[in-house]
């Protein structure tokens, strides 16, 4: 039932998993299709219910590691989503098709689930991977 995923700090930590699992360099594709889905699933219920993620820190924004340690500066709005969206945006960082395509596969289903003032508030950060991977020739 519910009840695992009510645990405080439980959606945190599985955001966390996913991305890993996203950014890791050997990409198993059946893998990637269900850590997206679970990630738009978590990207939904964190906006609904932040009380339940528990502490997080977002990466530094110059990060490019991709380590997802959770150092770093909060962005704005300091929401448990803003926290998804900007680990999601630095993981396409480093150049590598089946990465970048999670994330923006990630990026699309997230625009078409959440509502026009929330995903207004993240554009920047979907559309500069997007810009990057394109002045780069890859995806």
């Amino acid at each position: 039932r519910g009840e695992y995923l009510e645990t405080t700090g439980c959606m945190f930590m599985l955001a966390r998993r996913f991305c890993g699992q996203l950014d890791h360099p050997d990409l198993d594709p059946n893998a990637v299709d269900q850590a997206i889905r679970n990630l738009v699933f978590l990207a939904s219920a964190m906006q609904e219910h932040p009380e339940l993620v528990g502490e997080f820190v977002v990466p530094s924004a110059g990060s490019n590691s991709g380590s997802g340690s959770g150092e770093g500066a909060t962005p704005e709005g300091g929401t448990p989503l803003a926290w998804l969206v900007k680990r999601m945006s630095q993981m396409s960082v480093r150049k590598g098709d089946d990465r970048r395509i999670a994330v923006f596969k990630w990026f699309a289903a997230v625009a078409t689930t959440q509502s026009v003032e929330i995903v207004t508030s993240f554009l920047t950060l979907m559309i500069d991977p997007l810009y990057r991977a394109q002045a780069d020739g890859q995806s």
